[in-house]
């Protein structure tokens, strides 16, 4: 590959005075033009492992796919990640250097720039509510206000959205389409549960809502939604994931991105990506920022839609930029929306301002697919509730405004593109009184306020960090101990696999023992069930990496042992599936072809509904009655297109073993099970 190093006209001079010495000594020298890198880049393309210290990633933006085909080649020790074919078709690569090393790739002629792979954070969090109060599920304030509480959706066909963020539970009851996980390096996190932190399930319950014993009133039922899982168990992502989400989410040919996240850090390589996106028609939405008075990026770039965030009462929230780049302003501070296991929950942050503002773009664009996304920008602009406050935009959203006065502002837009006017909508803004948003619950001494997890008519109601650790039990045990099934790392009775009864029901006694008694009783005791890897689930709950975690109480240490149960639910339903197919059954399996994976909770959905039930029995039965698992949460009435292998004979076996029986239950159990 050639090198872009160009000589400069005092190299030239030096040319001259050597020809003339040369002259003068009989011969002929010749002024050449050296690479000062030459050395680093014939190391880097060698050498198998870079000995150089304080590597980072860097994201290398090629000329051309040429281009980006040699670098790969001559460069293939110090790639890190093999590019998809969206992030190839771009010419994106990613590389593990230190920054000396990095300007001299950037000498490289093939290689546009270099550039360092910085961290973005999402632009929310959960709000922080009086202790002992609950959610009223029956005030949507933040959908009345921008009036789309009333607004439904009569088309046929459905607007696609991508939300960029950290996933989506497959357990929340949100319908997703299709889904990315950039963050699973090895492919085992089951979708039921991928979302760490609940933020982007969060932010789809706001674009959709969701369905179930708790639902959740979204503004747009009647879109597709896209999910790309780029924030890690942190809520950041580098660079790097973010802009190949975005390459993923332009293949998938969506309408409107959600970006609620953001950096104070611009990057050449994100705005290619975005403005890509934006040549493609679709809408780019993304958070102003919760801090400061500068717009953070990508919400800073012209083509992407920034958005504020304001409080109840209509005024700005604390939570949100104030700046000259803001274009508009929603609610976003103590939103209702969907929670972790499909519960509700209550959040804020420009985060969960930016799908209010998402979802009226989807509602807009039904009425006429064809438009520019430069035109619902102009229609939401022209239709907000002007605040008058330097550094709100255009105002506060309002979708029943937009619709209702869609034709006339059509037509002045096709006029006059350029001017917006902000007199359009002279509406009051309706506001709330912030006290009466939440209604009061007293609750049980070890479960406070914020996420209610409903099944019948029954609530339990979880603090914010009391969630956080039982779904640090339920997602990451993925990654700690990955099934391996049949090896001798074999921890797949962790994921479905065995008596998955049993399994579960050991992991409710183990969390139990370990709040009641304590963590060293636990494990010096001698709790037995049926069925159960007793011995290898206590090994891994003593290998766990607990010193990870701050504050390891008991009571801190159950609550994630009792998330890995809900895991092997979870993964009771994703890996022990078998599907009605004709007139016989066939078991779900991993696929290459993702359509009928095993992890697409898409394929047979039924699971997904199966999943969600049994999860929310057992946060009844161990939290609400405060006894430990039993079969009964896999006893329901969603077996209708799939069976569960050997539910029956599991059930049985373990319940008999402890003196109980299944005969009530014996025709559901054998109606949802297969093999036996």
């Amino acid at each position: 590959m050639r090198l872009k190093i160009k000589c400069r006209k005092v190299i030239g001079l030096l040319l001259v005075v050597s020809l003339s010495i040369g002259m003068f000594a009989g011969h002929n020298t010749y002024g050449t033009c050296v690479n000062p890198y030459e050395k680093i880049l014939n190391e880097l393309k060698t050498t198998k492992q870079s000995r150089a210290k304080d590597k980072s990633s860097y994201i290398i933006s090629a000329k051309d796919n040429t281009s980006y085909n040699e670098i790969k080649e001559d460069y293939k020790n110090i790639v890190i990640r093999e590019s998809e074919s969206y992030n190839e078709k771009n010419n994106i690569l990613l590389v593990s250097v230190n920054e000396e090393q990095a300007q001299a790739l950037e000498t490289e002629d093939g290689i546009i720039r270099v550039e360092k792979d910085f961290y973005v954070s999402a632009s929310g969090r959960k709000t922080k509510v009086r202790k002992n109060k609950g959610i009223d599920s029956k005030v949507a304030w933040n959908l009345r206000m921008i009036n789309a509480d009333k607004v439904e959706s009569t088309s046929d066909k459905k607007v696609k959205v991508a939300i960029i963020d950290s996933g989506i539970d497959g357990i929340s009851g949100i319908n997703v389409k299709a889904r990315i996980d950039l963050t699973d390096k090895d492919g085992n996190r089951n979708p039921f549960m991928e979302d760490f932190t609940g933020h982007g399930t969060s932010v789809a319950g706001i674009i959709s809502g969701n369905a179930g014993q708790n639902s959740v009133q979204g503004i747009n039922s009647n879109v597709e939604l896209y999910s790309a899982k780029v924030l890690d168990d942190k809520n950041v992502a580098p660079i790097s994931r973010v802009v190949e989400a975005i390459y993923w989410a332009i293949e998938q040919k969506v309408d409107i991105i959600n970006l609620s996240f953001g950096t104070k850090v611009y990057s050449r390589v994100l705005e290619q990506a975005i403005e890509k996106a934006y040549k493609e028609n679709i809408i780019l939405i993304a958070a102003a920022g919760n801090s400061g008075n500068e717009v953070e990026y990508p919400a800073a770039f012209r083509q992407v839609i920034a958005v504020g965030g304001i409080d109840a009462e209509g005024e700005i929230s604390d939570n949100s930029v104030i700046a000259e780049g803001i274009e508009l302003m929603a609610p976003g501070e103590m939103v209702k929306t969907v929670g972790a296991f499909g519960g509700v929950t209550v959040a804020d942050g420009t985060s969960m301002a930016t799908p209010h503002v998402t979802a009226i773009a989807s509602v807009l664009l039904e009425k006429d697919y064809t438009v520019s996304n430069e035109f619902i920008r102009y229609l939401m602009n022209v239709s907000a509730k002007f605040m008058g406050i330097k550094g709100t935009g255009y105002g506060v959203v309002d979708l029943k405004y937009a619709i209702d006065n869609y034709d006339r502002i059509k037509r002045d837009y096709n006029n006059d593109k350029s001017e917006i006017k902000r007199s359009y909508n002279k509406e009051q803004l309706q506001t709330f009184d912030k006290d009466n948003l939440v209604e009061a619950r007293w609750t049980q001494d070890k479960h406070g306020y914020l996420v209610q997890i409903a099944y019948d008519s029954n609530n339990v109601y979880l603090e914010d960090w009391e969630v956080n650790r039982i779904k640090i039990g339920a997602t990451q045990i993925d990654d700690i101990f990955p099934s391996h099934y049949g090896q001798a790392d074999d921890s797949s009775f962790l994921h479905g696999y065995k008596n998955y009864v049993a399994n579960y029901i050991y992991l409710t006694h183990a969390a139990y023992e370990i709040y009641n008694d304590s963590y060293t009783k636990y494990l010096n005791g001698n709790t037995k069930v049926a069925g159960a890897n007793v011995a290898a689930i206590k090994d891994r709950i003593s290998r766990f990496p607990w010193s990870n975690y701050q504050n390891n109480t008991n009571w801190k240490k159950s609550l994630m042992v009792f998330g890995m149960a809900l895991h092997v639910i979870g993964d009771a339903y994703a890996h022990r599936s078998f599907a009605k197919q004709n007139e016989g059954y066939v078991h779900i399996k991993h696929n290459t072809n993702w359509s009928i994976s095993a992890d697409n909770h898409s394929y047979y959905p039924e699971r997904e509904l199966g999943a969600r039930t049994a999860i929310n029995k057992a946060f009844k039965q161990y939290f609400d009655t405060g006894t430990t698992g039993t079969y009964k949460q896999f006893v329901h009435n969603n077996y209708t297109t799939y069976k569960l292998d050997q539910l029956y004979t599991f059930s049985k076996k373990t319940t008999e073993s402890e003196g109980g029986s299944v005969t009530k239950d014996t025709t559901t159990l054998k109606n949802a099970s297969y093999g036996d």
